[in-house]
């Protein structure tokens, strides 16, 4: 997004960035479709609101857009010790960690998933996070080819909701937004299980881009809104904040 590009331009990182990216330049080749693939709209404006300021579409991996982030600090990121609570002063904070060791910070932002400790200390008679009802099959696809010159498809049937996009130089991102009832009658509640269970309901393209897929199923949860998400030095940001 153009807000998203501007924070990364001003942290010099913009152009490593850029380079995991998929780019094009509006009109924007898309379809909407049955998931037997019978066309209900095909696309090929300028959508004004998704472009940036240069006229550009672009998409990136989360991985890749992670990966080139972490060759600009690598030295500064610790992992494998897990935050548990944050004791607030006037404006600075400690965060503690499950082996009772701590960091004292000028600013922490809890940035810890929809289960985040941050958010637990911060509003502590909050109930737990509840389902969804949907679940999140997800994929990396590199058989970019099978695009066949679209950038984007969307397919909408009874019970599914699904999105595929170019999203890097050689990389197709999709998903399906599935029931989760409807998943767990039907059989195995696993990656592979559900896409075997679904590819043969969908087009011949979808079939050829989602083979041989990286995949992850993730059930989605949901809180309601929170009143703030910070106290003095102490903010939510993401999942943390508004799953």
């Amino acid at each position: 997004a153009p807000n998203a590009l501007a924070a990364l331009r001003e942290l010099g990182v913009v152009d490593a960035v850029l380079a995991h990216a998929a780019q094009w330049r509006s009109p924007t080749a898309a379809e909407v479709r049955r998931i037997d693939g019978r066309v209900i709209r095909r696309f090929a404006g300028d959508p004004a609101a998704l472009a940036s300021k240069d006229g550009l579409l672009r998409m990136i991996m989360r991985p890749a857009l992670h990966g080139a982030l972490l060759d600009v600090v690598r030295d500064a990121v610790q992992v494998n010790r897990e935050a548990v609570r944050v004791d607030i002063k006037v404006d600075r904070a400690r965060v503690i960690f499950r082996d009772d060791t701590f960091a004292d910070a000028d600013i922490v932002v809890g940035a810890d998933g929809f289960q985040s400790a941050i958010r637990a200390h911060l509003h502590p008679d909050e109930p737990a996070a509840r389902s969804s009802g949907y679940y999140a099959l997800r994929g990396a696809s590199r058989n970019l080819a099978a695009l066949n010159d679209l950038q984007a498809i969307w397919y909408f049937g009874r019970g599914v909701e699904c999105g595929v996009v170019q999203a890097g130089a050689s990389t197709i991102y999709w998903f399906l937004s599935l029931l989760v009832e409807d998943e767990q009658r039907a059989g195995a509640v696993d990656a592979a299980s559900i896409l075997r269970r679904w590819q043969p309901r969908f087009d011949a393209q979808f079939r050829a881009i989602t083979e041989g897929s990286e995949l992850r199923l993730d059930e989605l949860f949901v809180r309601d809104p929170i009143r703030d998400w910070g106290r003095g030095p102490v903010t939510l940001l993401g999942d943390a904040a508004h799953p």
